[in-house]
């Protein structure tokens, strides 16, 4: 199996012994380094598991686990995304996070830095040669096999895909212009539905599925030839989409969230939902490049997120399955990116 469930901890928060118990572990010493990195890298049920002391202290895994739970829970914060039974999934933000979301502040306020020695590139040229790398990265973590330099040659030269791999990549390349062309109009189904039909242009087994919501429930997610996500009924697509529509749209003052989070919520919020037959990844990471452009961001024209993702593509498939089996915590799909 490739993710392993926490355990049930109704039977240590229900005896009073256990509970005060837990509440004293923070106090142990051998435990403060464990309990600290826990805390700050946001470890998973199995990362506890694999880092307990050595020494034989009267403390099992299950109970530090039940302490770091309580801390979580008490700063959670609930977001509009749903699971499949309408439970609603919640994050919050530890300080590996708010590291990160200031890195990101500070570079997108600065100047873009490169390791060559010879002078930044024009800043079209650079962001184009970026956007290509992205589109590449993109349809390769969705099966692509085609090599980098011969990709990039395509997209450099204009010639034409010579087979689906190659016209997935070709997509991908199309669907950033089309992201840059539209970042200041309001996102929209019908923006959905376009930027769907891009990505997925003579790819699909079913053309006309292009840019429609899937109107059947025999779509699942594998990842090495295991079933790791089964997605929401087909008949509260429009609904859920809807929803999703409006979070992009909107930003709430009275319910602030740093646009670089609402960005990864978005990008985790379609893949979820995989409301399209097909393509729903490259949806989701494109969708997630849209929104971020539209906030200003255009640090991320000279970025390749996709690029991050494929260098650890389990430990990607892992933070969406973190968030699932540990009661819709959201964080550790925020924490990975």
């Amino acid at each position: 199996m490739l993710v392993e469930s926490p355990p049930n901890l109704n039977s240590i928060f229900g005896n009073p012994e256990s509970f005060l118990k837990i509440l004293k572990i923070g106090q142990i010493p051998e435990l403060q380094n464990l309990i600290r990195k826990a805390s700050d890298r946001y470890f998973y049920w199995s990362d506890v598991i694999h880092r307990m002391p050595a020494n034989n202290i009267e403390i099992k895994a299950e109970e530090i686990w039940a302490y770091l739970k309580l801390g979580r829970s008490a700063n959670r914060k609930t977001t509009p995304i749903m699971d499949k039974n309408n439970r609603p999934f919640t994050y919050w933000i530890p300080d590996c996070l708010h590291r990160g979301i200031s890195d990101v502040d500070k570079w997108s306020g600065g100047q873009i830095i490169t390791d060559h020695p010879f002078s930044l590139p024009a800043k079209e040229k650079y962001i184009i040669s970026s956007l290509m790398d992205e589109a590449i990265a993109s349809s390769q973590l969705e099966g692509a096999l085609t090599e980098y330099r011969i990709a990039k040659e395509m997209l450099r030269s204009g010639r034409k895909p010579k087979d689906k791999n190659e016209q997935m990549i070709f997509n991908n390349w199309h669907a950033m212009q089309f992201i840059r062309e539209n970042i200041k109009t309001p996102f929209s189904a019908d923006k959905l539905y376009e930027l769907h039909t891009i990505l997925t242009q003579d790819t699909l087994k079913s053309p006309s599925e292009a840019g429609k919501f899937r109107d059947r429930d025999d779509i699942v997610v594998t990842y090495r030839d295991e079933t790791v996500h089964i997605p929401p009924k087909a008949d509260t697509l429009k609904d859920r989409m809807n929803k999703l529509i409006e979070f992009v749209n909107q930003d709430d003052e009275e319910n602030w969230i740093h646009s670089i989070i609402k960005g990864a919520m978005i990008h985790f919020w379609l893949a979820y939902d995989h409301p399209f037959t097909d393509g729903n990844g490259r949806t989701a990471r494109a969708l997630m490049y849209w929104y971020l452009l539209s906030r200003g961001y255009e640090l991320f024209q000279y970025l390749s997120i996709s690029k991050h993702f494929l260098r650890a593509p389990g430990q990607y498939v892992r933070g969406y399955l973190y968030t699932e089996y540990d009661e819709n915590d959201l964080t550790y799909f925020l924490v990975y990116p």
